[in-house]
């Protein structure tokens, strides 16, 4: 309608919708157009019928069903559903469990059944489906499982119980080489009941799933054959003729298998397993040679491997001899107690060119009798050849000292001899080059270490790393200018194995590179030459970089002695050689550079190279030369470099709220620097932000606040919390940093303060420990003789403290001997876990009885309470000890407290140097402590070794199955060291470890009373070529600080604790960057450096300690090693540094301590600097009062401004050394040995407010004084008063005064928040007089208008007492406000509370429905049955487009970081970007392997199917364009593929052949290339296929119409697509996730989604459930987006084909819904979303009427809700079981004031689906314990348990009800826990307990709840 303005739209409207329109199916013919689903079908759980024409009106989802549904013989409990509307057309019938194997059902229309308009239905009356034959559901062994027996048995997990006689009938096996079926015995009796027994784990969780998915319980252990036990789903059998060995068979579960019920459904479709047998007994030599026709090479190991297990004893008996020697086998480490081996190993080394015989002994048989197939070959003769030749440099790079001989070690062996004199090289010659680089060209070294790095290509990156056989072919020099020839002598001739010497002369940077043609012959089998190279730079000076974030330096030293270069020259540059800066090294050798340094330019390197040259010397280091050093080895908090460095802090005026109130906050932003602090800069980062982002963990609900930075560096908000925000924790944040977090809650104010404390002393062996208790009120006076309970629990404690991170401190002895850990089956994981995939690990926390004391407190409030008959302690534990009371507001609180129980007065602590130790160098550190954390001198300590072997040894079975023993043991090695702990409480130890593995430390001492202490801890120690790092981590030592913790103006002094004798010291301080330097030598007898703490190291530094040693003269090299060589070590140690230089003391005074209800409280602020100094202008503060009660549950830790700036800060320094690099010297010759490799006036109180005052900025004067008025409201009690001061850059401080309020005689109010209608409940109140006399008290109250009787007290002095009335909360009223006086004497006091209702059944969503308005629609809607009037109706939502931009999609995308051709393709896809497109197939050539599939990456050898699958069905889907060439040839492929030409392995051990087959025919079928044998070696079974390979399947028949029985089949998928969908009123999606997530196929439940949608869009019969399709694959995106890259492609290419389709039109005009004399219009936004419309139920039925007045067609929603008191449960896609369990009931089987009862629901999806929600209502008054806050009960709430794989995004406990919430829950069971203790007595109504999925809420389930009656 265009250009038609507003008006004339409604009115346009407004007539249309006042006559009839026809309905959504006028003139169509009553009778079933859809009935899903039919035929064979697994697993159903649904069945789905839709009508032609309305059938019922829209509404009531429980109106008569139109069928009678008859499943035969099957158990009522496998087969019970129920059946319901979801609209007026479509009824669904929801079974309670996926249909087992062997059901079939029927479903019979009702006779006579009419549509709403009269008609009768027509057409068919009968409709019946079957669930199929037993199917193999897992199998022992798996499917794919290769090695099996030549007699293997088979054990089965069917669906269904089978019948044996069709098993053995139809049952066959196939094998290669036996060219006719096989046929198959079942196993019975004995025989049945032994493998059973040996397959027992297979056997119980199989039972466990498949009795638990039918609704009853397997009992484990029950024996298979017992009386009562029911027939079981498990066939055992054995094909009748042995397999040959190696050989393919397949077990063929045929057609015509049946089930056992007597329904005669018997399988039509043949299931087929395969496997590979075992290859022969052989047994196979082998040893490493330098060529495949070479001979052994002597040094190296020589081993024999059997193809099967061999009894060790046989292994070991074998022998090889020769040359006069013998050697017999070792065994690999951890099999030496094995019954079994299969390798056996001979260590040489063994004599060259020998001929060595090798012996095994008679009889050698494997694990299964058999004899050795290959026996006639032993004895064999196996000969070792020459050394092989070896022509090796230490490293890719190293350092020569210049000062030495200048020489270049190579070591050499069997290479050609070089023959000095007039000889010239000639090919058989070695040969070889060097090239020297000019001296001040650092641009020319870094290209050439590139090139190194690169192996000759360009390449940003300039490791050099050790070469290869691979790249050994090409010379790097050879055409280089300036490269020369040089010649090596060989003085001992060409065989001898010597390091010879390569003469580099002057100082530089030389790259060299040695020929050798025999080395090069050797390794490539051919006439070649071998090029070995490296590079060394000779210098006899070393470059140290520190690079820190802020500053940086650079420290030069001499390498012969270990002393400074002054005056050095030192520049840093990029790895393109840009220079960054450039400076000259003072008289210490260190060039400062105070700034930090700019990024580098280079993409993929972002390191430094740093070079200094001093008197024509020059030497270099690269700023990533770390190893060894890294800042991360010491176990400090460190962060990069270039990490933000601002510092943001909100404070809150609370940070625990309600929804409704506000929350104030203000905002400061600092930057770390060097000196402290300064502003940040508004450049980037947050401080350039200007919003606020307050986010809702869990949700990620967000909302966004301006935000304005003052010059102060501070800024102001306030949020007024919603009504309906969200409980939980809110994050607030500025440009993505967090500055802090508040929590909204639903709670009760507490009007009491309890104590709870233990002993001052601590506890040692203490039989019985004292607690002390106090109860006071907030507004004064203690809580005379209330009744309390304590309960107290022992727990496990664990010792930390503070200053000893790391160590594991008394946690008790090691125990010697062996434990047996049971026996694990090996195939038990079958696929990937099998069935019993869908079921998670139940977690809780274990649950003890606790010990209960009640007992009054004493008229102070106070009581001592003894705990006694503690036992004997062998290790630290924790008494837990809980005191419960009832608070004034009328919930039960609790306290608690922790009291340490101890052993010994002393505790002991170990820890190692690092987690992976050094068997040479194994440190660690013993602590002894006083229980308080303070280090005890002189304590004796002694440690231990044990160690820990773990055995796992492999048995066979009977039946070719085979079972892992595996057990571990402990033994006592050795004494590790004593000794007596240091004035530190330490004691240091570095000892050689007595093996290798798992070894354990005990250390023990004694107190002075004898009582022993003792810990263990855990160790790994590396042995030889365990690891790919050197776990030694040789160049660190440690630095020790004399004190933890230091005050500017202290001296710091540091032990370090170095190997050298003597040595210069780098000492710098260290953060940001570099603070302060200095250089100091260093003895070793006193090591020891001291250096002033600065104010500007607070509140941490981290000391480093760089030692450098020059040459040691008179330690001689070895051929091996340099003793000698220059050296270095460095040590970090953390300081913690006092803040007095950054904090403000901040006193805050009032007039007075109490006040009266609504007086002014003025309150004086006064601030100073705490050194004494001048406040600097411009210092303010921040005020807030708060109310105490609020404090008890949850402190506000904002407040503490400074402890948030003054948060310890991370190492941002990074150490590099060139020293590290240092090859040193050389013994040269010949080597001795072949080596391996390596209240106001008359007013009613009711002004409650937690927030008195909130001023985010208070101006101090001069004085830096202030003076604020504060008014106090209704509240009596505590309030304190807060101020958080801030002045200048740098200062920071807090400071609180507490008030109170308090009147003679005061009312407390003891009524619930919420109540609901129709309760009858206790309203109680505390009524107390606080003066010094007694009091006559008279109470009057009202309720709702309503008076109350009259109640008379009697009050002695400092009495509180509790009185109420009993009441009963009016039907329909939202609220009841109470009034309450009492009155003695001319004391007074007047309560005014407002109490909410809720609704006893509340309104809900039960049916929905989604229709696209493409014409007028009439839906006839009538009110459900026994819905309460008045509530409820019809609402309507529209939206312009279901299909969107997908924003979410289009960001993840865009910022997706990597690369594979997948990703790319994909990225290229999702974003609709045709340049990344072309860019990325012009990269193809490079990506597809030798047989035309493609690779993922170019360096893989093979291509996958799955990949060229996915590239061509997806690029043709999205219309982009691939090479012809390279399509043809990725399209041969994939039929090779197809047809067994090609062979590709499944990424896992499972058989996906089939699977990967048909995807490969889906994408070939787009080019109509299906080749005519396509389906030959595939075997049709679509009913046991993942949803996947339906959906290509689907495909491929539509595209190949020349298949046979084509339309048969495609119907049959179309069916089981159907039947894996899930239908709601709005939404459908599969019930098949758990099944259908083939990641390693690129297969998700979001892929298999979007490509339905594709696959079914053009599809007539799916086009009225299309826009449900949709919203199903819509509504699984997390973070608005799908999981994988691949499902965002698909998903993208989805939905712009159905936007295309469906909404191309724009929608314009206005949309308007009539319903009787309600019509309501709504004209069409820019968002395109419109409504909810809510329109009140008509009398009766009604026509519904909905209509777009412009063009397009919308979408509308329209849901019927209703308050339906419910009588029986529901289930509508979930279902609920509900568990209530007592853990403490005061009088059993009554429940009682103070009570705790448990919640279980169990809970169970019939769907996938994001956003779920269960509610769980609570009794009125009560509350749900584990919140966290301040008056929770840990004891309570210990032993909640969840199971299953879904987990709550976040939890509500609100006063009406507990609530999960799940961001996604698929299809399956699962179980949540939750605790509540009742507050109220009373009997309390409670609501249906609810499951809905939130934005499809049609989908619930639904459960009645009895009412709960409460006694006082």
């Amino acid at each position: 309608m265009p250009n038609l303005p507003a008006t004339s739209i409604l009115l346009c409207l407004a007539t249309a919708l006042s006559f009839g329109l026809p309905t959504a199916a006028a003139g169509a013919d009553a009778g079933v157009t859809s009935f899903s689903p039919s035929g064979s079908v697994k697993a159903v759980r649904q069945v789905r019928v839709r009508f032609a024409s309305p059938m019922v009106p829209f509404g009531d989802m429980a109106l008569a069903a139109p069928f009678a549904v008859d499943c035969g013989k099957a158990d009522p409990a496998v087969v019970a559903g129920t059946g319901r509307w979801a609209d007026e057309r479509n009824w669904t019938y929801d079974f309670e469990r996926d249909l087992p194997g062997g059901v079939a059902c029927s479903f019979a229309l009702r006779a006579n059944l009419q549509d709403q308009a009269g008609q009768a239905v027509q057409g068919q009356a009968s409709y019946r489906f079957a669930t199929g034959g037993p199917a193999i559901v897992e199998a022992a062994p798996y499917d794919g499982q290769p090695q099996i027996d030549e007699n293997q048995i088979f054990v089965l997990g069917l669906d269904a119980v089978p019948d044996q006689a069709s098993v053995i009938a139809n049952a066959y096996c196939r094998a290669d080489g036996i060219n006719e079926k096989i046929a198959v015995r079942v196993l019975q009796g004995q025989e049945l009941e032994q493998i059973l027994t040996l397959r027992k784990g297979f056997l119980e969780r199989y039972l466990t799933l498949y009795f638990k998915a039918r609704g009853s319980v397997w009992k484990a252990g029950m024996p298979v054959r017992s009386k009562g036990a029911p027939p079981l789903p498990v066939t055992v059998l054995q094909c009748r003729r042995s397999f040959p060995a190696n050989a393919k068979v397949s077990l063929v579960w045929g057609v015509g298998i049946a089930s056992a019920n007597g329904a005669g459904i018997a399988t039509d479709q043949a299931q087929t397993l395969n496997f590979r047998t075992r290859p022969d007994f052989t047994a196979r030599f082998s040893c490493q040679r330098s060529s495949a026709k070479a001979q052994c090479v002597p040094f190296l190991p020589m081993r024999v491997q059997f193809s099967a297990p061999v009894k060790a004893a046989l292994v070991r008996a074998m022998t090889l001899t020769g040359a006069g020697q013998s050697w017999q086998p070792s065994v690999a480490d951890g099999e030496d107690r094995a019954e079994f081996l299969t390798t056996a190993t001979f260590n040489g080394p063994f004599p060259e060119q020998a001929s060595l015989v090798l012996a095994l002994p008679p009889g050698m048989q494997d694990d299964a009798g058999r004899k050795l197939l290959n026996r006639t070959r032993f004895p064999m003769t196996v000969r070792t050849g020459e050394q092989p030749p070896l022509l090796k440099f230490p490293a890719p790079f190293g350092i020569v000292e210049a000062k030495g001989d200048g020489l270049l070690p190579v070591t050499v062996r069997n290479v050609e001899p070089v023959l000095s004199g007039k000889e010239v090289a000639t090919a058989d010659g070695a040969s070889g080059a060097t090239l020297r680089v000019p001296d001040n060209d650092d641009k020319f070294i870094i290209d050439w270490m590139q090139r190194l790095a690169g192996e000759g290509k360009a390449s940003e990156y300039w490791q050099p790393s050790a070469q290869s056989a691979s790249t050994m072919q090409k010379s790097l020099l050879e055409g280089s200018p300036g490269a020369r020839a040089i010649r090596l002598p060989r003085p001992s001739g060409k065989k001898t194995f010597e390091v010879i010497g390569i003469p580099l002369a002057r100082p530089g940077f030389y790259v060299v590179e040695l020929a050798s043609p025999m080395l090069g012959k050797a390794l490539q089998g051919k006439p070649s030459a071998a090029y070995i190279r490296t590079a060394a730079l000779v210098t006899n000076m070393a470059a140290h970089f520190k690079h820190g974030a802020q500053s940086s330096l650079v420290w030069v030293t001499s390498l012969d002695k270990g002393a400074p270069v002054a005056k050095a020259q030192v520049a840093v540059r990029d790895c393109a050689g840009k220079l960054l800066w450039q400076g000259v090294t003072d008289n210490h050798g260190v060039a400062h550079i105070r700034e930090e340094l700019a990024k580098p330019g280079c993409k993929y390197n972002s390191h430094y190279f740093v070079s200094a040259r001093s008197g024509g010397d020059m030497t270099f280091t690269l700023s990533d030369w770390v190893g060894g050093i890294e800042a991360w080895r010491f176990n400090l908090p460190t962060d990069d470099t270039r990490a933000d460095n601002t510092v943001l802090a909100t404070v809150f005026d609370r940070s625990l709220l309600r929804a409704g109130e506000t929350v104030h906050m203000k905002h400061f932003i600092r930057k770390h620097t060097e000196q402290g602090f300064e502003l940040a800069g508004k450049g980037n980062g947050p401080g350039s932000a200007t919003s606020v982002v307050i986010a809702h963990m869990g949700s990620e609900q967000k909302y966004e606040l301006p935000l304005r930075w003052s010059a102060s560096g501070a800024a102001e908000n306030d949020w007024l919390i919603p009504l309906d925000a969200k409980q939980g924790q809110y994050q607030v944040s500025m440009a993505g940093k967090p500055s802090g977090s508040f929590r909204v809650e639903a709670f009760r104010v507490p009007t009491m303060k309890a104590v709870l404390q233990g002993p001052k002393t601590a506890a040692v062996q203490a039989s019985s420990v004292s607690l002390d208790a106090q109860i006071n009120y907030l507004a004064g006076g203690a809580a005379t003789h209330a009744p309390v309970t304590l309960r107290t629990l022992l727990q496990d404690k664990q010792v930390t403290f503070a200053d000893y991170a790391g160590y594991s401190f008394s946690n008790g002895d090691v125990k010697e001997g062996l434990v047996r850990q049971g026996t694990e089956q090996e195939d038990d994981d079958g696929e990937g876990g099998g069935p019993w995939q869908d079921e998670g690990q139940g977690q809780s926390g274990g649950a003890q009885a606790a010990r209960t004391q009640s007992l009054n407190l004493d008229q102070a409030g106070g009581a001592r309470i003894m705990v006694d008959q503690l036992p004997k302690l062998s290790t630290p534990r924790d008494l837990v000890a809980e005191l419960a009371f009832q608070d004034a507001n009328g919930e039960t609180a609790t306290v608690a407290t922790r009291v340490p129980l101890w052993p010994s007065s002393v505790v002991i602590g170990i820890k190692p140097d690092a987690w992976a130790l050094s068997r040479d160098q194994f440190k660690f550190t013993v602590a002894v402590l006083s229980t308080g954390g303070k280090p005890v001198a002189n304590a004796p300590v002694a440690v231990d070794f044990f160690q820990r072997n773990s055995y796992s040894h492999r048995r066979r079975l009977l039946g070719g199955f085979y079972a892992y023993d595996n057990s571990s043991e402990i033994v006592k090695l050795s004494q590790a060291c004593t000794g007596n702990t240091d004035a530190k409480g330490l004691l240091l130890c570095e000892v050689k470890a007595p093996a290798s593995g798992n070894l354990i430390l005990r250390a023990s001492t004694r107190d002075g009373a004898g009582r022993a202490a003792v810990a263990n801890r855990d160790t790994w120690v590396a042995g030889s070529g365990d690891w790919w790092f050197d776990a030694s981590d040789n160049d660190r030592i440690d630095v020790l600080p004399e004190k933890k913790r230091y005050e500017p103006g202290q001296d710091a002094s540091l032990q370090v604790r170095m190997p050298f004798r003597a040595g210069t010291a780098l000492i710098t301080v260290e953060r940001e960057g570099i603070l302060d330097t200095y250089v100091r030598q260093l003895n070793g007898r006193e090591p020891v450096v001291a250096i002033p703490v600065k104010p500007n190291y607070a509140p941490n530094v981290y000391v480093s300690v760089l030692v450098v040693r020059g040459r040691v003269d008179g330690v001689q090299p070895t051929s091996l090693v340099d003793l000698g060589k220059p050296a270095y070590k460095m040590g970090i140690a953390p300081l913690n540094v006092g803040w007095q230089a950054h904090e403000l003391r901040v006193m805050v005074v009032s007039d007075k301590e109490v006040y009266k209800t609504r007086d002014q409280a003025e309150v004086s602020v006064r601030v100073r600097r705490a050194d004494g100094q001048a406040l600097p202008a411009g210092a303010e503060v921040a005020l807030a009062a708060v109310d105490t009660g609020l404090l008890e549950l949850m402190p506000n830790d904002s407040w503490q401004l400074l402890d948030t700036m003054m948060a310890r800060r991370s190492l941002q320094v990074e150490t590099a050394t060139a020293q590290m690099q240092v090859i040193g010297k050389r013994h040269f010759g010949r080597k001795a040995f072949p080596a391996g490799g390596g209240g106001g006036k008359g007013a009613s109180r009711e002004l409650f407010d937690t927030l008195l005052f909130w001023k985010a900025t208070v101006k101090l004067d001069a004085k830096g004084e202030a003076t604020v008025q504060v008014p106090l409201n209704d509240s009596l009690t505590g309030f304190r008063i807060v101020a958080i001061a801030s002045a200048g850059q740098q200062l920071f401080g807090t400071g609180s005064t507490d008030i109170r309020s308090s009147q003679d005689l005061i009312i407390m109010s003891g009524l619930p928040a919420l109540v609901r209608e129709g309760d009858q409940l206790r309203a109680g109140f505390t009524v107390r007089n606080t003066s010094a006399a007694g009091l006559n008290v008279e109470l009057n109250a009202t309720a709702a208008g309503k008076a109350l009787p009259r109640q008379s007290l009697t009050l002695a002095a400092g009495e509180a007492r509790e009185t109420g009335w009993d009441y009963q909360v009016p039907l329909g009223a939202a609220s009841v406000v109470w009034q309450v006086s009492a009155k003695a004497g001319g004391r007074t006091d007047q309560l005014k509370i407002t109490q909410k209702v809720a609704q006893a059944t509340p309104v809900r969503t039960y049916q929905a429905t989604l229709v696209q308005l493409d014409r007028p629609l009439n839906i006839a809607v009538q009110q459900p049955a026994g819905a309460l009037p008045g509530r409820g109706g019809i609402r309507t939502s529209f939206a312009a487009r279901l299909g969107g931009d997908l924003p979410g999609v289009r960001d993840y995308m865009q910022a997706y970081p990597y690369t594979c051709f997948e990703q790319s393709s994909s990225k290229a896809i999702a974003l609709g970007d045709q340049a990344l497109w072309q860019a990325t197939v012009a990269r193809l050539p490079a990506y597809l392997d030798a047989d035309g599939l493609l690779k993922y990456f170019p360096s893989m050898e093979q291509g996958s199917d799955s990949l060229t699958a996915y590239i061509l069905s997806a690029s043709a889907e999205a219309g982009y364009a691939i090479p012809q060439q390279a399509k043809n040839r990725m399209e041969e492929a994939l039929t090779a593929f197809v047809q067994g030409r090609i062979v590709r392995h499944s990424a896992l051990a499972t058989n996906d052949l089939a699977v990967r087959k048909l995807a490969a025919l889906e994408a070939l079928s787009r080019s109509g290339k299906v080749p005519p044998d396509a389906l030959a070696s595939i075997s049709i079974a679509p009913n046991l296929w993942p949803t996947s390979a339906v959906i290509d399947w689907s495909l491929l028949l539509q595209r190949t119409p020349k298949l046979a029985r084509r339309d048969a089949l495609l119907a049959e998928a179309q069916q089981i697509l159907r039947s894996r969908l899930n239908f709601q009123g709005t939404t459908m999606g599969f019930s098949t996730e758990r099944k259908d997530n083939w990641w390693w196929l690129m297969v998700s439940g979001d892929v298999n989604a979007n490509r339905l949608l594709l696959a079914v869009m053009d599809d007539p019969a799916w086009k009225d459930d299309i826009g449900r399709l949709v919203r199903g694959s819509l509504g699984r995106q997390k973070q608005g987006r799908w999981n994988t890259t691949v499902a965002n492609a698909w998903g993208t290419l989805a939905m712009a084909k159905f936007s295309a389709k469906f909404e191309s039109i724009p929608v314009t005009g206005a949309v308007a819904a009539k319903l009787g004399s309600d019509t309501q219009t709504l004209v069409w936004n820019p968002a395109g979303k419109l409504g909810p419309l809510l329109q009140a139920w008509p009398a009766g039925k009604a026509n519904l009427g909905l209509a777009n007045s412009g063009t397009g067609k919308p979408w509308a929603i329209v849901q019927s809700l209703a308050a339906i008191p419910l009588k029986a449960p529901l289930a509508s896609g979930y279902t609920i079981r509900k568990t209530v369990t007592p853990v403490e009931q005061k009088t059993a089987g009554t429940w009682s004031r103070g009570d705790i009862y448990r919640v279980r629901l169990d809970l169970s999806a019939q769907a996938d689906m994001s956003w779920v929600v269960v509610d769980d209502p609570i009794p009125a008054s009560a509350s749900v314990l584990g919140n966290g806050l301040g008056r929770d009960s840990a004891l309570a709430t210990a032993g909640e348990k969840v199971s299953g794989w879904v987990w709550p995004t976040y939890e509500e406990r609100a006063f009406d009800a507990f609530r999960a919430y799940y961001a996604f829950v698929p299809k399956g069971t699962w179980s949540v826990e939750y605790t509540v203790r009742l507050n109220n007595a009373g009997d309390f109504s409670l609501p249906a307990t609810r499951i809905e999925a939130m934005y499809a809420p049609e989908m619930f389930g639904e459960i009645p709840n009895a009412s709960l009656k409460v006694a006082q």
